[in-house]
């Protein structure tokens, strides 16, 4: 059986614990959530570094995986989004691609 690593640890608790809870994007409150403290001690790093690499995780592109900086795809007609509507938000450069 094969051993999962790292960074399959971070996407998961990216992706399965509590992403759409207020704190989701605060390293501060994630170092304390068991599974990071759990994937910290399981790889011998600090709960600060699985942290911030678990908010990285959260805040990359859903299409593409690569762009980081998020845009607002769609909006509403009054302008507003829900922030936590993470469905409404690509990376620029995937904007750019379906703009053409």
């Amino acid at each position: 059986m094969k051993r999962a690593s790292y960074r399959e640890g971070v996407y998961w608790i990216a992706h399965n614990d509590a992403p759409g809870e207020a704190d989701a994007h605060s390293s501060e409150a994630l170092k304390h959530y068991i599974s990071v403290i759990m994937l910290a001690d399981l790889f011998g790093v600090l709960p600060e570094k699985v942290a911030h690499d678990v908010v990285t995780e959260r805040m990359r592109c859903p299409k593409c995986r690569r762009g980081r900086f998020w845009r607002r795809a769609l909006l509403l007609p009054d302008g507003q989004v829900d922030p936590a509507d993470r469905g409404a938000l690509i990376c620029s450069r995937c904007v750019t691609e379906e703009e053409v």
